[in-house]
């Protein structure tokens, strides 16, 4: 980690909805069995929600490697590749090329990447779901490989929680196939406003802030209907049944971060009272681990949270009604009302 990386101050509108926890009726079973597995931490949710902020608070308590977006690891490889937060490129970072050497002991990357081409993203999720219902050969192969990269990166870090904040919800779907009898996989549903993601995604399409790069020109009505479906598929797959499940609104996150840490805590089974401390007395938390994918705050020496309104001033009318007129319904579902603020 550079000695000279800012403290980054992450910002988000503050909200009164309810953090939503929902766990299948085995649960006490569940956390029984859990104590000998692997634990797979999942964010999920669109783009620009706030994942990064959330994956590398997570990621600072000892028992938690935080990983970034594992979605497109072996492009994180690839010439000119991506720079780790230790400020290393992933073919030179110690701690991932030892991760790579260690997962293709069992098999290439580049299949691992294919498998992502095949059976990832939201155009994807009908082959995926019929592959898991009908056992096809290459999805099960797939989703072995997923469990190795994880246990390549556990047995690197030292530690028994991965955190993989990659967002696409068919990913997650791929991540409920692993064995339950080696892996205790979570979810953690990361919704923002969607007037404040489409802010992000348009005020700021080079990246500027907290965002990440996208395509320039996608119009508003693709955009909002992109939030609604991306959070109306994860509900779907993983608000219900045994799937252990957490529902998180940004801004709450943002607005009462040490009390949101803390029912994520109870969430895990882990405790993150010390990161929440630190939090409410305003002392900046330290980035630890590696972290290869994610926006640029993963670069900073650590992160403080303080609460920011900019979009609800700034964003334009029509964007605001597109948002609203598209995907208002799935809005006020999740607690979110026309009149922000």
């Amino acid at each position: 980690m550079h000695e000279t990386a800012p403290v980054l101050v992450a910002s988000g509108e503050g909200s009164t909805a309810p953090l939503r926890t929902r766990r299948g009726a085995n649960s006490s079973k569940n956390e029984e069995r859990a104590k000998n597995r692997l634990r797979v931490v999942y964010i999920v949710g669109s783009v620009r929600s706030g994942s990064t902020l959330l994956d590398v608070l997570l990621g600072s308590h000892p028992d938690i490697h935080s990983t970034g977006e594992l979605a497109r690891i072996s492009k994180y490889y690839e010439p000119p590749g991506y720079r780790c937060s230790c400020g290393k490129g992933a073919s030179e970072c110690p701690f991932w090329s030892g991760v790579l050497q260690d997962f293709e002991r069992t098999s290439p990357l580049q299949e691992l990447n294919r498998g992502w081409r095949r059976f990832e993203g939201f155009r994807a999720f009908p082959r995926t779901w019929w592959g898991a219902r009908t056992g096809t050969r290459a999805l099960r192969e797939q989703v072995a490989r997923l469990g190795e990269m994880i246990r390549s990166i556990a047995r690197a870090s030292g530690k028994g929680t991965v955190i993989d904040s990659s967002k696409d919800p068919v990913r997650g779907f791929l991540y409920s196939l692993l064995p339950s009898d080696a892996f205790d996989v979570r979810y953690i549903h990361l919704v923002r406003d969607g007037r404040g993601f489409m802010f992000s995604v348009t005020a700021r399409p080079d990246g500027a802030g907290l965002g990440q790069r996208h395509k320039k020109g996608r119009p508003a009505a693709v955009r909002a209907l992109e939030w609604a479906s991306t959070n109306l598929l994860t509900s779907i797959l993983f608000a219900g049944g045994d799937t252990q499940y957490l529902r998180l609104r940004y801004e709450d996150f943002v607005a009462q971060p040490s009390l949101e840490l803390r029912r994520i805590g109870t969430f895990l089974g882990t405790d993150l009272s010390s990161i929440a401390e630190d939090l409410s007395q305003g002392r900046a938390v330290p980035i630890a681990g590696h972290i290869v994918g994610g926006n640029r705050l993963r670069f900073n020496a650590a992160v403080i949270i303080q609460p920011d309104t900019e979009w609800q001033r700034r964003l334009p009318a029509r964007l605001d009604w597109t948002f609203w007129g598209l995907a208002g319904w799935l809005a006020l579902a999740y607690g979110y009302h026309r009149t922000a603020g």
